[in-house]
Protein backbone atom coordinates (compact mmCIF):
# COMPACT_ATOMS: atom_id res chain seq x y z
CA UNK A 1 0.00 0.00 0.00
CA UNK A 2 2.75 2.90 0.83
CA UNK A 3 4.65 2.11 -2.32
CA UNK A 4 0.93 2.76 -4.73
CA UNK A 5 0.74 6.21 -2.22
CA UNK A 6 4.61 6.97 -2.51
CA UNK A 7 4.13 6.54 -6.32
CA UNK A 8 0.72 8.62 -6.23
CA UNK A 9 2.36 11.65 -4.08
CA UNK A 10 5.37 11.55 -6.29
CA UNK A 11 3.15 11.93 -9.74
CA UNK A 12 0.82 14.25 -8.08
CA UNK A 13 3.85 16.49 -7.24
CA UNK A 14 5.23 16.34 -10.67
CA UNK A 15 2.44 17.50 -12.13
CA UNK A 16 1.96 20.40 -9.81
CA UNK A 17 5.22 21.48 -10.27
CA UNK A 18 4.89 21.50 -14.49
CA UNK A 19 1.14 23.82 -13.59
CA UNK A 20 2.99 25.81 -11.60
CA UNK A 21 5.83 26.48 -14.14
CA UNK A 22 2.69 27.54 -16.25
CA UNK A 23 0.80 29.25 -14.11
CA UNK A 24 4.10 31.33 -13.57
CA UNK A 25 3.94 32.97 -16.79
CA UNK A 26 0.87 34.87 -15.90
CA UNK A 27 1.35 35.82 -12.20
CA UNK A 28 3.89 36.61 -9.58
CA UNK A 29 5.70 34.08 -7.40
CA UNK A 30 4.45 35.47 -4.41
CA UNK A 31 0.74 35.89 -6.07
CA UNK A 32 1.24 31.90 -6.53
CA UNK A 33 2.66 31.12 -3.12
CA UNK A 34 -0.55 32.80 -1.24
CA UNK A 35 -3.02 31.23 -3.54
CA UNK A 36 -1.42 27.86 -2.74
CA UNK A 37 -1.18 28.13 0.91
CA UNK A 38 -4.86 29.38 0.92
CA UNK A 39 -5.80 26.39 -0.82
CA UNK A 40 -3.85 24.43 1.46
CA UNK A 41 -5.07 26.15 4.91
CA UNK A 42 -8.33 24.35 5.37
CA UNK A 43 -6.90 20.50 4.09
CA UNK A 44 -4.02 21.57 7.07
CA UNK A 45 -7.41 22.81 9.73
CA UNK A 46 -9.46 19.82 9.25
CA UNK A 47 -5.79 17.81 9.67
CA UNK A 48 -4.84 19.84 12.68
CA UNK A 49 -8.13 19.69 14.54
CA UNK A 50 -8.47 15.71 14.55
CA UNK A 51 -5.31 15.65 16.14
CA UNK A 52 -6.35 17.67 18.81
CA UNK A 53 -5.68 21.45 20.79
CA UNK A 54 -1.96 21.45 22.01
CA UNK A 55 -0.80 22.83 24.92
CA UNK A 56 -0.32 26.96 23.15
CA UNK A 57 2.68 28.16 24.82
CA UNK A 58 5.78 29.94 23.35
CA UNK A 59 7.56 27.27 22.11
CA UNK A 60 4.59 26.44 20.14
CA UNK A 61 4.11 29.79 18.72
CA UNK A 62 7.82 29.74 17.60
CA UNK A 63 7.49 26.53 16.26
CA UNK A 64 4.43 27.34 13.98
CA UNK A 65 5.32 31.16 13.30
CA UNK A 66 8.97 29.57 11.96
CA UNK A 67 7.94 27.10 10.18
CA UNK A 68 5.04 28.98 8.45
CA UNK A 69 7.61 32.22 7.72
CA UNK A 70 10.51 29.86 6.52
CA UNK A 71 8.37 27.47 4.36
CA UNK A 72 6.70 30.68 2.96
CA UNK A 73 9.76 32.53 1.82
CA UNK A 74 11.31 29.27 0.58
CA UNK A 75 8.24 28.77 -2.10
CA UNK A 76 8.43 32.34 -3.20
CA UNK A 77 12.03 31.94 -3.64
CA UNK A 78 11.79 28.52 -5.49
CA UNK A 79 8.66 29.83 -7.72
CA UNK A 80 11.26 32.88 -8.26
CA UNK A 81 13.94 30.99 -9.47
CA UNK A 82 11.40 28.96 -11.90
CA UNK A 83 9.91 31.65 -13.12
CA UNK A 84 12.90 32.64 -14.58
CA UNK A 85 14.86 29.34 -15.91
CA UNK A 86 13.92 25.83 -17.56
CA UNK A 87 12.70 23.66 -14.98
CA UNK A 88 15.02 20.85 -16.21
CA UNK A 89 17.64 23.09 -15.49
CA UNK A 90 16.98 24.14 -11.47
CA UNK A 91 14.97 21.24 -10.84
CA UNK A 92 17.33 18.53 -10.36
CA UNK A 93 18.47 20.46 -7.22
CA UNK A 94 16.11 19.51 -5.03
CA UNK A 95 17.88 16.77 -4.43
CA UNK A 96 20.36 18.76 -2.34
CA UNK A 97 17.40 18.67 0.22
CA UNK A 98 18.87 16.03 2.03
CA UNK A 99 21.93 16.92 2.59
CA UNK A 100 20.73 20.16 4.10
CA UNK A 101 18.59 18.42 5.92
CA UNK A 102 20.95 16.04 7.21
CA UNK A 103 23.00 19.08 7.82
CA UNK A 104 20.42 21.17 9.78
CA UNK A 105 19.12 18.02 11.62
CA UNK A 106 22.89 18.01 13.70
CA UNK A 107 22.33 21.39 14.69
CA UNK A 108 19.61 22.47 17.75
CA UNK A 109 17.72 21.44 18.61
CA UNK A 110 17.66 18.25 16.79
CA UNK A 111 20.96 17.32 17.53
CA UNK A 112 20.76 14.18 15.44
CA UNK A 113 23.79 12.32 14.58
CA UNK A 114 24.13 10.82 11.09
CA UNK A 115 24.31 7.13 10.47
CA UNK A 116 26.95 6.34 7.89
CA UNK A 117 24.33 5.10 5.29
CA UNK A 118 23.18 8.53 5.63
CA UNK A 119 26.37 10.25 5.09
CA UNK A 120 27.38 7.42 2.15
CA UNK A 121 23.64 8.82 0.40
CA UNK A 122 24.45 12.66 0.62
CA UNK A 123 28.01 12.13 -0.68
CA UNK A 124 25.87 9.88 -3.34
CA UNK A 125 23.99 12.71 -3.91
CA UNK A 126 26.61 15.49 -3.59
CA UNK A 127 28.30 13.69 -6.57
CA UNK A 128 24.96 13.57 -8.53
CA UNK A 129 24.87 17.49 -8.26
CA UNK A 130 28.71 17.86 -9.36
CA UNK A 131 28.09 15.53 -12.21
CA UNK A 132 25.23 18.58 -13.73
CA UNK A 133 27.62 21.07 -14.71
CA UNK A 134 30.61 18.50 -14.82
CA UNK A 135 31.99 19.46 -18.26
CA UNK A 136 32.78 22.75 -16.78
CA UNK A 137 35.29 20.60 -14.75
CA UNK A 138 38.53 21.45 -17.57
CA UNK A 139 38.30 24.87 -15.88
CA UNK A 140 38.94 23.51 -12.60
CA UNK A 141 38.04 21.14 -9.75
CA UNK A 142 35.64 23.16 -8.44
CA UNK A 143 34.05 25.01 -11.03
CA UNK A 144 30.84 22.94 -11.17
CA UNK A 145 30.16 23.83 -8.16
CA UNK A 146 31.24 27.47 -8.31
CA UNK A 147 28.80 27.63 -11.11
CA UNK A 148 25.68 26.51 -9.59
CA UNK A 149 26.44 29.59 -7.18
CA UNK A 150 26.91 32.15 -10.09
CA UNK A 151 23.71 31.28 -11.86
CA UNK A 152 20.97 33.21 -10.35
CA UNK A 153 18.07 30.72 -10.78
CA UNK A 154 20.39 28.07 -9.49
CA UNK A 155 21.58 29.81 -7.19
CA UNK A 156 17.94 30.67 -5.72
CA UNK A 157 16.66 27.29 -6.16
CA UNK A 158 19.43 25.94 -3.43
CA UNK A 159 18.38 28.64 -1.37
CA UNK A 160 15.15 27.82 -1.56
CA UNK A 161 15.57 24.36 -0.75
CA UNK A 162 17.93 25.49 2.45
CA UNK A 163 14.99 27.52 3.79
CA UNK A 164 13.10 23.58 3.79
CA UNK A 165 15.20 22.20 5.62
CA UNK A 166 16.06 24.72 8.04
CA UNK A 167 11.82 24.32 8.25
CA UNK A 168 12.28 21.00 9.94
CA UNK A 169 14.38 22.48 12.94
CA UNK A 170 11.13 24.43 13.34
CA UNK A 171 8.48 21.55 13.08
CA UNK A 172 10.39 19.74 15.12
CA UNK A 173 9.53 21.55 18.33
CA UNK A 174 6.15 22.41 16.88
CA UNK A 175 5.27 18.47 17.15
CA UNK A 176 7.46 18.24 19.94
CA UNK A 177 4.78 20.97 21.86
CA UNK A 178 2.45 19.04 20.40
CA UNK A 179 2.95 15.48 21.35
CA UNK A 180 3.75 16.62 25.05
CA UNK A 181 7.50 16.01 24.46
CA UNK A 182 8.69 19.05 24.38
CA UNK A 183 7.17 21.18 27.71
CA UNK A 184 7.18 24.89 26.25
CA UNK A 185 5.87 26.02 29.82
CA UNK A 186 9.61 26.40 31.28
Amino acid sequence: MWFYLALATSLISAISVIFSKKILKGVSPSVLTWCTLLLATPIIAISAIKEGVPDLNILFAVGVTGSVLFYTISTIVQFRAMKIADLSAIYPLVALGPILTLIVAFLPPLNEKPSFIAIVGVLVTLFGTYTLNVSNVKEGLLRPIKLLFENKASALMILSVFLGSVVIGFEFIRRGVWNGKIDGNR
